[in-house]
């Protein structure tokens, strides 16, 4: 499809059918990126001020835990005061989601159903306003200009898919609408990467984006062959989901001869920080980005988020589960921007079968969120790959049928798997986080001995 069309006849009217003012969020962030260290400070510090306030006479939740904690909007003077405001955690959003939400209130637009994908084993379920969702897609869109990157544009996407025929229907109608070619990260074998390439050819897409290490594995493969990808002419590759590393980020330069860039967020709030560049990842504007608690470097602390727009469902000192510290320094792209550095805490690898095939555990988390209603709720799960033993552990938290449920995950497990693959499933009623705290739903290990 035509760019033009795709953003004059596609994009632009149906954020202004939902409410989301997204042109004028573009225009206005490309103007706050370039401000002084002081303009910016005073400019997030307003709007978390209105947020708190806000959340505390519109929303009973916030309010209680606001008075449980002795705090009140009045005493919010300065940023140095926000440390008083107690911190959200994902149990919190889990157990009160209904209470979190401002039911009480009128909102212009639309509200929009969003959920995680499990990645720390507790999905959630929550809704974002018109207002929330046009300020996440401006930044977006925003940060894409600096690769050169308009709405509108082909992409290349390498990402998950829905496993029923009616939610896969669904994604490839919504792909072909948003002018994207969707590429399965599910499962990556030589065979699979010149088909890639042959749809990216076809397609003529001009950028790529996707699951980093899915991206990475598709790169190395042309890499290996002493092949770059240059034909393409693509305007710039976009990484996002996973850690990826300077080699690699190396390597994907080289086989795509373009800018790559690295994208770091979340289904909560949106992009919390994008890489430039002069690689650095500069941290967005329209969130309040804390890292506290500081550890024995003195440089590292739980990251703490506050988006600065939308009433509905507003997510204030919201803890993600990541590590990392905040610098603020000059940087040659002459954005003011703090930068976030040493992120920590998201590890994603991928399950190798004996056949040599990688799988990405994403599909095996999709397995488990899709599973059956008529199964009962799963609360929580943990999946566990011993690569010495080619054993993968299931532990789950679940409401009931659990015949049914072993039996369905077993099934749907081996379609992708290997058949010499061991899989046992165990029913618990905890599951133990790791040292940094965080509760991951995949861990790949070596052997059982350093399973923990």
């Amino acid at each position: 499809m035509n760019r033009f069309i795709s953003k004059y006849l596609i994009w632009y009217p149906a954020f202004l059918l939902r409410g989301q003012k997204v042109r004028s969020g573009i225009k206005f962030f490309q103007k706050t990126q370039y401000y002084d260290r002081d303009q910016l400070r005073e400019f997030q510090f307003g709007k978390m001020k209105e947020q708190i306030t806000f959340a505390y006479e519109h929303i009973p939740f916030y309010q209680d835990k606001y008075n449980e904690a002795m705090v009140h909007p009045d005493d919010i003077r300065s940023p140095d005061d926000l440390g008083k405001i107690p911190i959200l955690t994902k149990e919190e959003i889990s157990k009160h989601s209904n209470a979190i939400s401002n039911s009480h209130h009128r909102y212009p637009g639309w509200k929009f159903r969003r959920s995680t994908s499990g990645s720390t084993g507790m999905p959630l379920v929550f809704y974002k306003d018109s207002l929330s969702m046009g300020i996440m897609d401006a930044i977006l869109y925003r940060n894409y200009s600096w690769l050169g990157i308009e709405i509108g544009y082909r992409q290349a996407r390498f990402w998950g898919h829905p496993l029923t025929p009616r939610g896969l229907l669904k994604t490839r109608l919504t792909d072909r609408t948003l002018n994207r070619v969707r590429l399965s990260p599910f499962r990556l074998e030589d065979k699979t990467y010149r088909l890639y390439l042959e749809e990216i050819e076809r397609f003529r897409a001009q950028y790529v984006y996707g699951y980093a290490q899915s991206v990475f594995q598709f790169a190395r493969y042309f890499h290996r062959k002493e092949m770059r990808l240059s034909h393409l002419r693509l305007k710039g590759v976009i990484l996002t989901g996973e850690i990826i590393f300077p080699e690699q980020v190396k390597i994907i330069r080289q086989v795509f001869a373009c800018e790559v860039s690295e994208e770091y967020g979340c289904t909560e709030v949106g992009v919390i920080g994008f890489r430039d560049g002069n690689e650095n990842m500069h941290l967005m504007e329209n969130l309040l980005v804390e890292s506290v608690h500081n550890f024995e470097d003195g440089t590292s602390g739980n990251l703490i988020l506050s988006e600065l727009y939308g009433k509905f469902f507003p997510f204030i000192r919201y803890q993600i589960g990541d590590r990392g510290s905040i610098v603020h320094k000059k940087c040659p792209c002459g954005r003011s921007l703090p930068i976030l550095e040493n992120i920590s805490g998201r590890k994603d690898e991928y399950i190798q079968c004996s056949d040599g095939r990688l799988v990405d555990p994403y599909v095996l988390e999709y397995i488990i969120n899709e599973m059956p209603a008529s199964y009962g709720r799963i609360y929580q799960f943990k999946i566990i790959f011993i690569k010495e033993e080619n054993h993968l552990r299931v532990s789950l938290i679940a409401e009931k049928f659990f015949n049914k449920i072993r039996n369905h995950i077993q099934n749907e497990f081996g379609k992708y798997l290997t058949a010499d693959m061991r899989i046992s499933i165990c029913f618990v009623s905890k599951l133990e986080r790791d040292l940094s705290g965080k509760q991951r739903c995949f861990i790949s290990k070596d052997t059982e001995k350093t399973v923990t």
